[in-house]
C-alpha cells in the first residue's frame, strides 16, 4: 500500500513542511511564550500548606477532637510542624480567611493522628490580582480578581496519652 507524498497542497518533504527564516522564530517564540504563562500559571496557584515530621504519627482521628490550645502540656510528644493557607478564592475578611486556614491545619493534624495543636505564629502574605474568564464565546464577561491577604498559619501538632 503506498501514501500520497502531498495532501490538499502539503508536502512530506523536510525542506517544504518547517517554516523557513523568521517564520520559524515566530513559532519558537510562541512555543516559549505558551510555556512561559503556563508555568506562571502553574506558581500563581501555589501554596504554603506543607508537613514537617516531628515524631511518630498515630491513627487519623476526626478533626473535631483535636484540641486547640495555647500552650502544650509537657507531657505531650510533637508529631508535626504544620503550615497551612487559605489562597484559592476570595472571601470577604481576613478572619474567615484565618479561620479557613487554622480548620486546615487542624485537618492535617487529625490526619496525623494529632490530639492537640498550638498555633505558633499566624502570618500574612499579599497574593496578586488577576482576572478570570466566564462564558463561551458570545456573551464572555471577564472579572477581576483584587489582590488580597492571604493568612499562614504555623502550628505544631502533638499527641497526649
Amino acid at each position: 500500500m503506498s501514501f500520497p507524498t502531498s495532501f490538499i497542497g502539503f508536502s512530506a518533504s523536510n525542506e517544504e513542511v518547517l517554516p523557513k527564516g523568521g517564520t520559524m522564530l515566530v513559532v519558537r517564540t510562541a512555543i516559549i511564550m505558551t510555556l512561559f504563562i503556563g508555568l506562571l500559571t502553574i506558581a500563581g496557584c501555589s501554596t504554603n500548606s506543607g508537613v514537617e515530621l516531628l515524631g511518630q504519627s498515630r491513627s487519623a482521628i476526626e478533626p473535631s477532637q483535636v484540641k486547640l490550645v495555647e500552650l502544650a502540656p509537657a507531657a505531650a510528644e510533637p508529631i508535626a510542624k504544620i503550615t497551612s493557607n487559605f489562597s484559592y478564592g476570595v472571601r470577604e475578611t481576613d478572619e474567615s480567611k484565618r479561620s479557613y486556614a487554622i480548620e486546615r491545619a487542624l485537618v492535617q493534624a487529625a490526619k496525623l493522628g494529632a490530639n492537640i495543636m498550638v498555633i505558633d505564629k499566624i502570618e500574612y502574605q499579599q497574593t496578586t490580582s488577576g482576572g478570570v474568564t466566564g462564558g463561551l464565546y458570545d456573551g464572555q464577561t471577564v472579572s477581576a480578581v483584587p489582590a488580597q491577604r492571604t493568612p499562614v498559619v504555623h502550628a505544631t501538632a502533638y499527641y497526649l496519652e
